[in-house]
């Protein structure tokens, strides 16, 4: 259970595009797939990949990849702190119920 819980689906895209993806972020990925209307492959600095729908639909579902990393990420660091918050307020409960009721030792 463990396992499927921290377990992220990748996006089913090529390795080049993957690369590619890597090298610009998370940030240029999103903005690229957000304005369509300036992505002419001619232009200098434009990647390839923006020009074709396959390609920005490869960006989309790696954006996706990414988002459900960072929440499967996030919900793993809530859990550990709610277990670090038991655990301490077991251990406190532990440490005054002989000062309450003094019969309990």
């Amino acid at each position: 259970m463990w396992y499927l819980w921290t377990k992220v689906n990748r996006a089913n895209i090529p390795a080049e595009v993957r690369v590619s993806f890597e090298q610009y972020g998370e940030a240029v990925v999103a903005q690229v797939l957000g304005r369509p209307y300036t992505h002419s492959v001619g232009t200098v600095g434009v990647p390839e990949w923006a020009g074709t729908t396959t390609g920005r639909l490869h960006g989309l579902a790696w954006l996706r990849e990414k988002h459900n990393k960072e929440e499967r990420t996030h919900d793993v660091t809530m859990t550990m702190e709610m277990a670090i918050i038991i655990l301490v307020a077991a251990e406190t409960v532990a440490t005054i119920a002989p000062w309450i009721w003094p019969d309990l030792k």
